[in-house]
């Protein structure tokens, strides 16, 4: 009901915002600049992948680091909102 009329009516950058800061931003910075995580502005990696490479990707996580995978714990859904606001910071 009300979580499908608020996702229609906000673009999806928006929508992954609030969930970048409730999920990514303690390593990856609020801004994506990085800390304990990459620095995914500008990012030639995240460049060079498609959407559904990088939810698969985000999903699995990265053995060997401090990312771990995200499933079941954000939807595929989710992770497209993330990064659509990640893709705006790869200008």
């Amino acid at each position: 009901g009300a979580k499908q009329i608020l996702a229609a009516l906000l673009p999806p950058a928006e929508i992954g915002e609030e969930l970048f800061i409730g999920y990514c931003a303690a390593c990856h910075g609020a801004d994506g600049t990085g800390g304990i995580g990459k620095n995914l502005q500008g990012n030639r990696f995240i460049q060079s992948k498609s959407d559904e490479e990088l939810v698969k990707f985000i999903l699995a996580g990265r053995k060997g680091t401090a990312m771990n995978g995200f499933q079941g714990i954000l939807t595929e859904e989710q992770l497209i909102d993330i990064l659509a606001l990640i893709r705006t910071w790869q200008k």
